[in-house]
C-alpha cells in the first residue's frame, strides 16, 4: 500500500486535535491557477520554444498553481492540505532571442552583441495551510492564515553576460550563480534537496457603504523555504570553443570554470496580492476594478456584475494581455475563468479559480 503524503498526515493530525472541540467540519476545495506567457503563447513555452509564433516584447513569464482541500471548522478555522507550484523569470530580449534561435534551429543573426540576463525563480511545494476564524469590526472584517511548505522543486538564480558574434563565431562570457533540483543547464547529474518553510496570507474587506466593497488579499509575507544540501553552480562560462557551422547554426564546446557544490540556502518567496473595489451602479449591477500582482508584474483587470435570483454573473476585461475573464457565482461555489485567445496554440494568458464550501 502507498504510504499517505506528509502534508495529508499533518491535515488528519490536526483534524483529529480541534474537531472535538470545534465540532462539525464542512469539506472545502480551493484552486487558483494563472499563466502568463510574456512574450510567447503558453504551448510554445512549454514545447521548448519550439514553434512558429514570433517573440513579442515582453521581458517576464510567470506560471502559479496552488490547490488546497481541507476542513471549516465549525468555529470558524480552517484546515487544508495544498500542492503549489510557481514559476517565475524575468528577461533581457537578447537573452530570450538568442534562446528562441537556438531552440528551433534558427540561423544566429551576425555582427550582434546580445546582452544576457536571465532570473527565475520556481518552487514546487505542498503543506499545510490554517486559516484562522474571520474578525469582524465594524465594517471591517480580517482574516490570518500560516502556510507550511514541503519543498521539492528548486530553481532560482541568475545568468548575465554578453555575447558578441561574427560571421563564423561569437566570444563572450556569461556568469551563472543558481541553485536547483535539477541542472537544466550544464545537465549535472544531483541529488534534489528538500526544503521546509512558512509563509504568512492576510485578506481584509472594507464596506463603508451598502454600494462599496473594497477587499485585499497579499500572499507569503515574510515567505521563507530552507533548503537542506541544495546543489548550486557559481561559475562562468565562455565562448572561446564556440563555433557556427556551415548553415549558421551554433556549435557549442563552452568552457566553465568556477564552482559546482551543495549548501544550505534560504529561499525567499514573491509577494502576491490581489486588491479588488466594487460599487453597485444600480440595483442589480456593480462595476469592479482589480489589480493582481505577482512579484513586480500587476494585471489590471476592469469589469462588472449582474446578480439576479441569488447568482452573480461578472464579466471582466485585463487590460496588460487583453484577456477575457468570465465569473459565476451562487453561494459558496466560485468560478472564474480568464483567457486571451479561444485558439489553444495562440493562448498566451489562462487563468482558473475555483472555491466551493460543501454543504453550505
Amino acid at each position: 500500500m502507498r504510504p499517505l503524503h506528509p502534508a495529508l498526515i499533518s491535515l488528519y493530525t490536526l483534524l483529529a486535535l480541534f474537531n472535538p472541540v470545534a465540532g462539525y467540519a464542512a469539506p472545502y476545495s480551493e484552486l487558483d491557477t494563472f499563466s502568463y506567457g510574456g512574450p510567447l503563447p503558453l504551448r510554445q513555452l512549454i514545447n521548448n520554444m519550439k514553434g512558429s509564433a514570433s517573440l513579442g516584447d515582453e521581458e517576464h513569464a510567470l506560471s502559479h498553481f496552488d490547490w488546497e482541500v481541507g476542513m471549516q471548522l465549525e468555529n470558524g478555522w480552517r484546515i487544508g492540505a495544498f500542492l503549489r507550484h510557481d514559476y517565475y523569470t524575468r528577461f533581457d530580449p537578447d537573452t530570450l532571442r538568442l534562446i528562441h534561435q537556438d531552440k528551433n534551429d534558427l540561423p544566429v543573426e551576425t555582427n550582434q552583441r546580445y546582452d544576457i540576463w536571465f532570473k527565475i525563480h520556481h518552487l514546487k511545494a505542498d503543506g499545510v495551510r490554517i486559516h484562522m476564524p474571520q474578525l469582524n469590526h465594524g465594517s471591517w472584517q480580517l482574516r490570518l492564515s500560516v502556510s507550511l511548505f514541503h519543498a521539492r522543486g528548486l530553481s532560482d538564480g541568475t545568468i548575465s553576460g554578453q555575447i558578441d558574434t561574427t560571421s563564423n563565431s561569437f566570444s563572450g562570457l556569461v556568469d551563472l550563480d543558481y541553485r536547483y533540483n535539477r541542472d537544466q543547464l550544464l545537465d549535472r547529474q544531483v541529488d534534489s534537496p528538500v526544503g521546509w518553510g512558512y509563509g504568512i496570507d492576510i485578506e481584509l474587506q472594507w464596506q463603508p457603504s451598502s454600494s462599496i466593497n473594497a477587499y485585499i488579499q497579499i500572499k507569503d509575507i515574510a515567505a521563507r523555504v530552507r533548503w537542506q544540501q541544495a546543489p548550486f553552480t557559481t561559475a562562468q562560462l565562455t565562448s572561446s570553443t564556440v563555433n557556427f557551422d556551415s548553415n549558421g547554426f551554433i556549435e557549442t564546446t563552452p568552457a566553465l570554470s568556477g564552482f559546482e557544490g551543495y549548501r544550505s540556502y534560504t529561499q525567499k518567496l514573491p509577494l502576491q496580492s490581489k486588491m479588488q473595489i466594487s460599487y453597485r451602479v444600480a440595483g442589480q449591477y456593480s462595476l469592479f476594478a482589480t489589480n493582481e500582482i505577482y512579484s513586480t508584474e500587476h494585471f489590471l483587470s476592469i469589469g462588472f456584475t449582474h446578480t439576479t435570483r441569488g447568482v452573480a454573473y461578472s464579466l471582466g476585461w485585463q487590460i496588460r494581455n487583453q484577456a477575457l475573464q468570465l465569473g459565476w457565482q451562487r453561494e459558496s461555489l466560485r468560478v472564474k475563468l480568464t483567457a486571451d485567445h479561444i485558439v489553444r496554440k495562440k493562448i498566451k494568458t489562462f487563468g482558473i479559480e475555483l472555491s466551493w464550501l460543501f454543504g453550505s
